[in-house]
């Protein structure tokens, strides 16, 4: 989960490689293109880079030549021979601060690389990171950033969501289609997310909802009767649409019975689901298993 070129990590790790010497430097660039090279298609990446790093490797032996120089000149002072043919005398013992004296001499001698040099060493490194880092920012792209790739890599999100689908819970999900049937019926008439059952449902939706707003023990009879008073509520059958029964005149009116039957095959059904059971304390009464809505 996002690219690994935006991890503090990495950041302090080029931090720390830029404090390294030179040689040290040199060598672990040397290393990485080494390794780079082994992929065919990086070869035009390694030409470039090496180059680059001859240039660094150029640019640090220089300094290490007039570093060389001045240490040489400076033992030649200390022990100037007067004569050819005779050997350099040995030196007096020397005090502390005579010592220390001479050793400052020697320091001031040696001449730290120019500011020009520096510039062009730190420069040339800069180039040659910033080429790696745009390479691996291409290469190491995080695999949600590829086409597809919902198909071969699940990340934190998205392993939930395969985790829902793989082991889905069956008593959930025939939950959300009897409260919620529009989505999974694609039908016109059925109100999506509705907040109360309607007319419009199956008489098992119904059921269901009506149960919903039950106590732990349901009355089958009052039971009933809620689900009369809203399966009728849009056939112009029950007692508050009197408005409704003008505009239904020539509609069917569908029997009692025919609803009580919907109503028993509803409850058998939930029964068979296993979201109510029978109870032997009272045999017009029935005992809700589930709680809450999805």
């Amino acid at each position: 989960k996002g690219s690994l070129l935006e991890r503090d990590a990495l950041k302090n790790s080029l931090k720390c490689f830029r404090l390294l010497s030179r040689d040290e430097a040199i060598t672990r660039l040397r290393t990485c293109l080494s390794l780079l090279s082994e992929i065919p298609e990086n070869a035009e990446l390694c030409q470039r880079c090496t180059e680059s790093v001859a240039n660094l490797h150029r640019l640090a032996s220089l300094s290490d030549v007039s570093a060389a120089d001045n240490m040489l000149s400076g033992r030649g002072e200390e022990c100037a021979p007067s004569e050819v043919a005779s050997p350099c005398p040995s030196p007096a013992p020397l005090s502390t601060a005579d010592r220390r004296h001479r050793l400052q001499q020697r320091l001031r001698s040696f001449r730290a690389p120019s500011s020009g040099e520096q510039k062009e060493f730190t420069a040339t490194l800069n180039a040659v990171l910033n080429e790696l880092i745009s390479h691996f920012r291409h290469a190491l792209r995080p695999p949600s950033e590829l086409p597809l790739s919902e198909l071969f890599y699940c990340g934190a999100r998205s392993a939930v969501m395969l985790k829902q689908t793989m082991l889905a819970s069956p008593r959930l999900s025939v939950q959300q289609a009897l409260l919620n049937p529009q989505p999974i019926l694609q039908c016109h008439c059925c109100e999506e997310a509705p907040d109360a059952p309607s007319h419009t449902m199956s008489p098992l939706s119904v059921a269901y909802w009506i149960c919903t707003e039950c106590p732990r023990s349901i009355n089958l009879h009052d039971w009933l009767m809620s689900f009369f008073s809203v399966v009728k509520s849009g056939t112009g059958q029950g007692k508050d649409s009197i408005g409704a029964q003008k505009k239904r005149r020539k509609e069917p009116q569908v029997d009692d019975n025919v609803w009580q039957s919907a109503f028993i095959q509803s409850v058998s059904e939930l029964q068979l689901l296993g979201f109510i059971k029978p109870t032997k304390q009272k045999t017009d009464h029935v005992r809700r298993l589930v709680w809450g809505r999805c």
